[in-house]
C-alpha cells in the first residue's frame, strides 16, 4: 500500500492528536525534526485511552550501495529513537510496541524477504507485525 494511502487509511480512524511525521533529512542520517515534546504529550492522551497517529517516511534516492551505507547510519538512529521510547513507555507504565527488532538482521537492516523494496513491508512483514501489535493491544487493554 502507498504511504499516503496508509496514512488516509489511518486517519480514518479520527485520531485525537496527530504528531509530525519523523523523516530524516534526505541523503542524510539525521531526522529533520523529532520533537519530544510532542511525543510525550501523545504518550500522555494515550494513557487517557485517545487514538494517537504516529509516522514515519525515509527516502531512497541514490545509489544502492551509497543507499545501504546510508540504512545503516539510519538504522543506528532508530535504534538510538526506539531505546528512548522504550525508557520512556516502560518508566511511564506505556505498552511499548517494537516491530524494528523483529524485523532487521543483524546490522539492522529490514530483512528482504519482509518488503520488495526494501522499506515498506510486505505480506511476510505484516505477517509478523501482525501478532506483535494485537499481543501490544491485548496488553494495553488489561493493563490498568
Amino acid at each position: 500500500m502507498p504511504p499516503e494511502q496508509r496514512r488516509q487509511l489511518l486517519l480514518q480512524s479520527k485520531p485525537e492528536i496527530v504528531l509530525p511525521p519523523i523523516r530524516f533529512i534526505t541523503a542524510q542520517d539525521e531526522f529533520s525534526v523529532v520533537n519530544m515534546d510532542s511525543f510525550m504529550q501523545a504518550m500522555e492522551y494515550a494513557q487517557q485511552g485517545k487514538i494517537i497517529l504516529v509516522e514515519g517516511h525515509t527516502d531512497d534516492v541514490g545509489s544502492d550501495d551509497s543507499n545501504l551505507k546510508l540504512s545503516m547510519k539510519r538504522a543506528e538512529k532508530i535504534r538510538e529513537l526506539n531505546r528512548w521510547m522504550r525508557e520512556y513507555c516502560v518508566s511511564n507504565g506505556c505498552v511499548y510496541l517494537d516491530y524494528f527488532s523483529a524485523m532487521v538482521d543483524p546490522a539492522g537492516l529490514l530483512k528482504k524477504n519482509l518488503a520488495e523494496d526494501g522499506l515498506h513491508p510486505n505480506a511476510d512483514g505484516y505477517a509478523i507485525m501482525a501478532p506483535l501489535a494485537e499481543a501490544a493491544i491485548q496488553k494495553a487493554l488489561s493493563t490498568p
